[in-house]
């Protein structure tokens, strides 16, 4: 195991440009979550109904950030990813086992995400009270709350940043240490798309879900906080059910465009009158 980290370490020296996307994610997640956390940190400083509503603003920003983090960082990671396994590959035929490269893709992805992660908290920690504070200031009941991070909750939000990430990558991880499956050339196959049954339980139970808030808040009193709801719920159904429909509809958007231009292209091309 410390000589498959060791190489991890190693070559992420050797690839650092490629994982630039994967960090940049990271600390934009960390930014992010710290900003939302820095209201979590303030509203136990409060008492009252400022509190409950800077529970209630946060609660809403905090799913929507996990939503977010998830599935860009698995996007971004499995692309990253595709890109280096070519040099999986080398690992592979040096003799490293299949586990050690999945555990070598999960361990450079925990230390980008963390420097990641961890510059964007700082930074969150340093501005949250300027612009947290000045998103509240329009607001009479907590205009004159005083925004704060703090360092145990920017660890918090670092390590919270790290362990989605770690998540979200552990299948293209897995995905990275498997053989790639040589095909007869002229063949391509493409993969199905398919949903699993927890991914239709997850959809199932936000649909019954959004379905109820969106009925609760006709006859509610102060509908606004019930809608709160509707963005990450439908955002948790289309996640869930996106393999259905998303890649059929590029796929079908892209075969629009040939792969290679038509004879009568490189006919008109020749016939062009030269300048």
């Amino acid at each position: 195991m410390t000589a498959v980290v060791g190489l991890a370490l190693a070559e992420l020296r050797e690839t650092a440009t490629v994982w630039t996307g994967v960090g940049a994610v990271a600390a934009t997640a960390g930014g992010a979550a710290g900003l939302v956390a820095s209201l979590v940190v303030t509203a136990g400083d409060v008492r009252g109904t400022a509190a409950l509503a800077l529970y209630g603003i946060s609660g809403t920003a905090l799913a929507f950030t996990a939503v977010a983090v998830v599935v860009t960082v698995a996007s971004v990671t499995e692309l990253t990813l595709a890109l280096l396994r070519g040099r999986f590959a080398l690992w592979a035929l040096a003799g490293v086992t299949p586990g050690g490269v999945t555990t070598a893709a999960l361990v450079q992805l925990v230390v980008v995400t963390t420097a990641g992660a961890s510059a964007g908290a700082a930074l969150a920690a340093v501005t949250a009270p300027r612009l947290v504070g000045a998103s509240l200031a329009g607001t009479p009941l907590l205009a004159d709350v005083d925004v704060r991070l703090g360092l145990p909750a920017t660890a918090v939000v670092t390590a919270v940043v790290v362990v989605l990430a770690a998540a979200a990558g552990l299948r293209p991880a897995r995905r990275a240490g498997r053989p790639a499956r040589a095909e007869p050339p002229g063949r391509r196959t493409r993969a199905r798309d398919t949903v699993g049954a927890g991914r239709l339980a997850v959809a199932a139970l936000a649909s019954v879900a959004l379905a109820s808030v969106v009925t609760s808040a006709r006859s509610a009193d102060d509908p606004g906080t019930p809608l709160l709801l509707v963005a990450p719920l439908a955002a948790a159904v289309l996640i869930a059910v996106g393999p259905l429909f998303v890649a059929p509809s590029v796929h079908r958007w892209t075969r629009v465009v040939a792969t290679e231009p038509p004879p009568a292209w490189f006919l008109a091309r020749a016939q062009r009158p030269s300048c």
